[in-house]
């Protein structure tokens, strides 16, 4: 699984106010991860089986419009073309392009502008959509993204689309709380203990746990075990940007309290 955890997306520079913070927040992510093997373990495993399971039950059906609805195709100019940022088919058909997210709005009305002074149809805000659906559901399903959960929690928002102000409100609605439920069907657990039996041995994790543990020092394990705890204790629990934030910010206050003689104890 490399560094994908579902759960627990890979933080990245534009979530932290300097690059001190993003370093401690990448120290954190991987002494999380370090604990109990979490990539490779059948909880992670069992994560993205049921994030699948999303895709196939809520979003792909919202993805894909009916033949008498589809339109022909138009040439598109892209400011920074590459194979990096172009998505093709088995038939070499392009399929989807990358842009920055702060391009996207600028892209769509310069598009539409052009498109309108050559007299040519409007073109329907679904298609918009759809294409938004299918580059993150591309980069989700090929493992080609730091923070896979970001992908997922877009594609579900987006396939929820429109959302009511009640609905907004519902937590049980959440993708936290939609994957926390899927977690306790039959299947799942069913399925949990099938993966289960691909785990390493408890006394390899461990060797592997003190191993590293050993070279970064007490303290990264102490935090990263009330993380762990957290994690176990909470099935919505999402270690993303927030946590990482959140736990900087505690840091900093005890060491600050600690350097002024305060004896404040955790």
């Amino acid at each position: 699984m490399g560094y994908h955890i579902l759960r627990a997306p890979v933080p990245v520079p534009q979530e932290y106010s300097s690059f001190a913070k993003y370093y401690a927040a990448t120290d954190r992510w991987n002494d999380f991860a370090a604990l109990e093997r979490l990539v490779d373990s059948s909880m992670n495993r069992l994560q993205y089986c049921l994030a699948s399971h999303l895709l196939r039950d809520s979003i792909i059906p919202r993805m894909v419009r009916p033949v008498s609805q589809s339109a022909p195709g138009f040439p598109l100019h892209h400011h920074d073309i590459s194979l990096q940022n172009l998505f093709v088919d088995d038939d070499l058909n392009i399929t989807d392009l990358v842009l920055d997210s702060s391009l996207i709005t600028a892209f769509r009305s310069g598009f539409e502008a052009e498109n309108k002074k050559i007299g040519r149809c409007i073109i329907d805000p679904g298609y918009w959509k759809v294409g938004q659906m299918v580059s993150r559901f591309m980069r989700l399903v090929n493992l080609d993204a730091l923070q896979d959960y970001g992908h997922l929690e877009a594609l579900y928002t987006l396939a929820r689309e429109p959302v009511t102000s009640e609905d907004d409100g519902d937590i049980t609605n959440s993708l936290p709380a939609i994957l926390a439920t899927r977690a306790t069907s039959h299947d799942a657990l069913a399925l949990a203990g099938e993966l289960a039996a691909d785990d390493e041995p408890e006394s390899e994790i461990r060797r592997r746990e003190k191993e590293y543990f050993d070279a970064v020092g007490a303290k990264r394990f102490a935090l990263a075990r009330k993380v762990a705890f957290a994690a176990r204790m909470n099935p919505r629990f999402v270690a993303d940007g927030r946590l990482w934030r959140w736990l900087d910010a505690v840091v900093e206050y005890y060491e600050g309290a600690e350097s002024d003689g305060l004896g404040i104890v955790s």
